[in-house]
């Protein structure tokens, strides 16, 4: 239900969709209800398009589960209206969603690593806000009500040990531009541990601290460093792909 669609919008003025056309039977009412539900999130956005990126990518993880067991998870209808998507579904909605908000985005289908090391079926976004296209995973930034931003503005480079286009993706812009990562453009991304460290020691109770390092033997030695002289009690969450760490203050 939902699967395909397309938006349509007055150049002058790519926040205001005009229409929205689903190609495929839905429901008596089923595209208003998407629509409604999508310009709902994206309302009052900010004006600098990655900061407009940034903002629609968390909207999306907050109002979304990873659920197969709904009625049309692998569409934008079911992450948007009922909350619960797989991968296809969050790839499908964020697309939608930027759309909506005058950001050029589509799906990229493909393969990614599973921490099993093998290679399954698995769909994110290419988006280009402000004419630079970066590569966008909302799935995997969306773990267990955790949400990170290590999936988030990242070169092809970046993405190339754990994601691979199919071939009917090569048509999607490549994603060149480094230094546009969520961690970058924050000023949160670090060389050394030493250089994290006092960002991590001036956490809060209730603060999200999320961290981009060089690599990933420094972010194992800022987490041995975290493990053994722990200066502020925190819970934290570090994936795997991304030498990225997101801590939370207690």
């Amino acid at each position: 239900m939902g699967q395909t669609w397309s938006v349509s919008y007055v150049r002058s003025h790519p926040e205001e969709a005009t229409g929205l056309t689903t190609r495929r039977t839905l429901p008596s009412g089923a595209e208003e209800e998407l629509l409604a539900a999508a310009r709902a999130l994206t309302e009052d956005l900010p004006v600098d398009p990655f900061d407009r990126l940034d903002a629609l990518h968390e909207r999306l993880c907050e109002r979304v589960t990873y659920d197969a067991s709904g009625t049309s998870p692998h569409s934008a209808w079911g992450a948007l209206v009922e909350g619960r998507a797989v991968c296809e579904g969050y790839a499908k909605a964020f697309t939608l969603l930027c759309r909506l908000a005058g950001i050029p985005c589509s799906v990229a289908e493909g393969e990614a690593l599973t921490e099993d090391g093998v290679w399954g079926s698995h769909s994110w976004c290419v988006a280009v806000p402000d004419g630079a296209a970066v590569t966008v995973d909302p799935t995997w930034d969306d773990q267990d009500g955790i949400l990170l931003t290590d999936w988030l503005g990242l070169s092809d480079a970046l993405l190339a040990d754990t994601h691979r286009r199919l071939r009917t993706a090569s048509r999607l812009p490549a994603c060149e531009a480094e230094g546009l990562d969520w961690h970058t453009r924050h000023g949160l991304a670090f060389a050394s541990a030493d250089e994290a460290w006092p960002r991590y020691a001036a956490l809060s109770p209730g603060e999200v601290l999320r961290l981009r390092f060089s690599d990933d033997d420094t972010l194992e030695a800022f987490l041995a460093r975290l493990r053994e002289h722990p200066v502020c009690a925190c819970s934290f969450y570090a994936g795997t792909g991304q030498p990225c760490v997101t801590l939370i203050g207690e």
